[in-house]
């Protein structure tokens, strides 16, 4: 189950019938001191009978009873939108993310082993995780080598993870 939210504002008493969502967020703005914006597509009334109850727990309830978001931007700025709107935002921001990576071109760096066999750290290095999603293994066998094929600031995790792996093994020397 999620962890219950903890609400540490103002306790205050709203009792508001049909409501507009600009003047209820408002109200919200005075008492909390928070610069409000509210976008424009969130429209309509709100109404709502709240006795002594945190005011940043009466807005977590009005903005999931109508499909609205906040955002808290910079210091003291709560930005308004419906959760498509933010929802859009996000996955324009992922896609710009995602354009900027796919346009680094990729590292590759040599690695060459040991202790462990090339073929095994390269299968470890594929399920552990620590590649991204462009990344590649190449093993070299004759030399006990791999060639990772990478974004650059994955090889710092990609470096632990080969020292890590590469270690010779322990033994016991038994004299008699």
């Amino acid at each position: 189950p999620a962890e219950p939210q903890t609400f540490n504002g103002e306790i205050i008493d709203l009792d508001l019938k049909q409501a507009d969502y600009a003047d209820f967020f408002r109200l919200i703005g005075e008492i909390s001191g928070l610069n409000v914006v509210v976008d424009q597509n969130v429209t309509g009334t709100v109404t709502v009978s709240l006795k002594d109850l945190p005011w940043d727990e009466a807005l977590d309830i009005v903005l999931r009873n109508n499909n609205l978001g906040g955002i808290l931007e910079g210091r003291n700025v709560l930005r308004i939108a419906t959760r498509a709107t933010l929802q859009a935002e996000d996955a324009q921001r992922k896609a710009a993310r995602d354009a900027q990576a796919a346009a680094i071109p990729p590292l590759s760096r040599n690695y060459v082993l040991n202790y462990t066999k090339a073929a095994d750290v390269s299968t470890t290095l594929l399920a552990s995780g620590v590649l991204s999603s462009k990344g590649r293994v190449a093993v070299e066998p004759r030399r006990n080598a791999i060639i990772v094929t990478d974004a650059a600031e994955q090889f710092d995790g990609i470096t632990k993870m080969i020292e890590f792996i590469d270690t010779q093994a322990p033994q016991v020397e038994i004299e008699a």
